[in-house]
């Protein structure tokens, strides 16, 4: 009974590092698209209110959802003495700690690089490319998840089940 028990044990904690490992993937996605529709919605706010990038910022934090509203704290809160700068260490201190891939990472930088330095048309057009670049990582995003994590699933589930087999 107690090898029986052992054996489910491993057998489940086996099944389960494998959902956790391809739930990163899941995440990775889902921040991405969280991001995406952060800058969609600076956009409209720009266009409608044409205030400057941080009160826009400020105004749309509570209407964004996952990390991009602890990156928007990160940059509203310190006095703010050079923007691209403070982007870009929000960026690494929000994003920084391996959700996101390089590349990611990156384009979420461009972004900052020329808001608040450039006209609205400027800015909005900016905006569309990084969100055309976005959409682009948003999909291998899903590619990744979809096949890597299948295969993560699978591979903790095949390991438990031989665990399983092996400990009884």
């Amino acid at each position: 009974m107690i090898k029986f028990i052992l054996a489910a044990a491993v057998g489940g904690s086996c099944l389960i590092c494998g959902i956790i490992k391809s739930s990163g993937y899941r995440l990775r996605m889902s921040e991405l698209v969280h991001f995406k529709d952060m800058l969609l919605s600076l956009a409209r706010e720009i266009a409608y209110r044409k205030d400057p990038v941080v009160l826009s910022l400020a105004r749309i934090k509570n209407q964004t959802a996952g990390l991009a509203s602890d990156f928007i704290a990160e940059i509203i809160s310190d006095e703010i003495t050079d923007f691209k700068q403070s982007w870009e260490l929000a960026t690494d201190g929000v994003y920084g700690d391996g959700i996101l891939t390089e590349q990611d990472i990156e384009i979420l930088k461009e972004a900052g690089a020329e808001l608040g330095a450039s006209g609205i048309a400027q800015q909005q057009s900016m905006i569309e490319m990084i969100t055309a670049k976005l959409d682009a990582q948003i999909q291998k995003a899903d590619e990744d998840f979809r096949t890597k994590g299948r295969m993560y699933r699978a591979l903790g589930g095949f390991c438990g089940a031989c665990a399983i087999i092996l400990l009884i």
